[in-house]
């Protein structure tokens, strides 16, 4: 009994896996609308909110 429990949760948990990556590589190719990365962004972000001293970094 526990190993279908086990193997159902390892077969939803790679499904899950699967249309994670499948999404991701699909929407990954898509520019955005305002041609911005997320750094600047953020950047522009916490430069409007008064007081938050935070410095954004891309990796």
């Amino acid at each position: 009994m526990f190993l279908i429990i086990f193997l159902c949760a390892m077969a939803v948990g790679l499904l899950a896996h699967w249309h994670v990556r499948r999404t991701y590589a699909r929407d990954n190719r898509v520019p955005t609308l305002s041609c911005y990365t997320g750094a600047e962004t953020a950047s522009d972000i916490l430069a409007q909110a008064e007081g938050m001293r935070v410095v954004v970094r891309e990796v």
